[in-house]
């Protein structure tokens, strides 16, 4: 219960990345129509893990297809994929609430979202505490409709978006997942963690956010490895970071961010 009025008194300060919306509501549109043919597959029912994302996990259906088919398709996962190309935590929080869980018991949910709240906002529309606040909102919209599944959390982005450490958007993502992993406690709730794997790839030879076909084959070989994952013990209050690291916006402005933060409260299961 406490852990509901947390949230939704963030949700009442009118905070986008908490606050259900669809990409888009035409129901010509693309985003309109791959929600309503995922409604038929999880109707078709047999889905026993569910990868929950934007088009890092969309493109499994494209340029990873081959690997998808391979590695997760068939038994004994039949793997189902609800990513989104260009989805931020909204929008899933909307997908959730409109079936995309619903009627089936799934084994395992993967959820990987927020790097495109803090690529398509600038810090000052949505600070990195927004983002963490929209990822924790998603895992207990999943917990609440998959109440039997493990979560495996992932960080909000794998590749390196950007060319340098010092770029804003990784800046960003790092603080972000510097919080949300301690939503981990690995039991409920797995972190699965490869980012490295991808930054050590020379970024000449690959997509700053997406991965290529042979790329895939590290993200997947990672996922069977790691799932289940025991989550590390993470304990050292990391928000000094954004002091450290980040070009300052104002000080009112990250205390803003630390007061969302302090909302949270621990543990999350």
């Amino acid at each position: 219960l406490m852990l509901a009025l947390a949230v939704a008194a963030v949700a009442g300060a009118d905070i986008r990345a908490v606050t259900p919306v669809p990409q888009n509501a035409d129901t010509n549109s693309w985003w309109m129509k791959r929600h309503a043919q995922k409604l038929e597959r999880v109707k078709a029912g047999g889905s026993r893990v569910v990868f929950i994302g934007d088009s890092i996990t969309h493109f499994w259906e494209g340029n990873g297809r081959v690997q998808w088919e391979k590695y997760f398709a068939g038994a004994p996962y039949h793997a189902l994929n609800l990513g989104y190309s260009a989805d931020r935590t909204e929008h899933v929080l909307w997908r959730l609430d409109h079936g995309e869980l619903d009627g089936y018991e799934a084994k395992a949910v993967v959820l990987m979202i927020g790097t495109n709240n803090t690529g398509h906002w600038p810090f000052e529309k949505e600070p990195p505490a927004d983002t963490i606040i929209g990822v924790r909102a998603g895992l207990d919209k999943i917990r609440a409709k998959q109440p039997s599944a493990k979560i495996v959390l992932c960080p909000i982005f794998i590749f390196p978006r950007g060319a340098t450490p010092q770029d804003s958007c990784r800046v960003r993502n790092d603080v972000v997942n510097r919080e949300i992993r301690k939503f981990a406690d690995g039991k409920a709730v797995l972190w699965c963690d490869f980012t490295a794997r991808f930054l050590a790839l020379a970024l000449d030879e690959l997509d700053a956010l997406h991965a290529e076909n042979g790329d895939k084959d590290i993200d997947s070989d990672l996922f069977l490895e790691r799932m289940p994952a025991k989550a590390p013990s993470v304990t050292d209050k990391t928000f000094n970071f954004y002091f450290q690291s980040m070009p300052a916006p104002d000080h009112a402005s990250m205390m803003a961010c630390q007061k969302r933060l302090d909302h949270l409260a621990k543990p999350l299961y």
